[in-house]
């Protein structure tokens, strides 16, 4: 994990040296709405915290390369059936990771940005609750690492601050169960809704890309 978080300070770092004037960093925060898929409760009713810094970058024309560092709590949660009980029925499951989201987004008129790519999570806490008693482990069930692709639309609201909307579900299994001699593989299921900054929000800039390498030439 340090060595994870070492590697995408050396590349800002990179990224900020070489081209300073046409990079744009931002924070975002905000809540996620999950529920993860083969575990037989439904609906996105686990809330967490998403908070992100990150850096865009332009490629060509209006698109941009996104890269992230985020803290992101997952899982899912199923209310009581029967409060005053021992076996209530409640669920709770907590799975938060640190995540790097890689993408490509498009700037529309300045108004809209959109785009996709894959996120790269890592799982630092997991904690489980069933008939509000909470699960103990010999070893963790759950996948350390968890890569998912993630769909991207963010709507400028007033200058460099923006509603961001993300899907994101996961590529892989983050863990295999088996319920009543039925198998099911579980995946990461979620919605995020955050406030998004941009520091050096977007401009009309003819050629800030050429003219970023020529400041750096010989």
């Amino acid at each position: 994990m340090k060595r994870f978080i070492l590697i995408t300070l050396c590349l800002y770092s990179f990224c900020q040296a070489v081209f300073g004037q046409i990079i744009r960093g931002g924070i975002a925060s905000g809540v996620n709405l999950s529920q993860v898929d083969g575990d037989r409760y439904y609906g996105y009713r686990k809330k967490g915290l998403n908070v992100s810094a990150f850096a865009l970058m332009p490629i060509y024309k209006n698109f941009y390369f996104n890269a992230e560092i985020c803290y992101s709590q997952k899982g899912s949660k199923e209310k009581p059936y029967y409060p005053t009980d021992t076996t209530d029925g409640s669920y709770k499951l907590f799975l938060d990771y640190a995540e790097m989201p890689i993408m490509i987004n498009y700037f529309d008129k300045n108004i809209v940005l959109a785009g996709a790519g894959i996120v790269f999570g890592r799982l630092v806490r997991t904690e489980e609750w069933y008939n509000s008693s909470k699960v103990t482990y010999s070893k963790n069930p759950y996948s350390s690492n968890d890569i998912s692709w993630v769909a991207n639309v963010a709507f400028k609201l007033k200058k460099g601050f923006y509603l961001n909307l993300r899907y994101q579900y996961s590529l892989g299994k983050i863990r295999t169960k088996s319920f009543d001699n039925e198998i099911r593989n579980q995946f990461n299921n979620l919605v995020s809704i955050r406030l998004m900054y941009i520091f050096k929000d977007f401009k009309n800039e003819k050629n800030s890309m050429e003219s970023a390498y020529n400041n750096y030439s010989y």
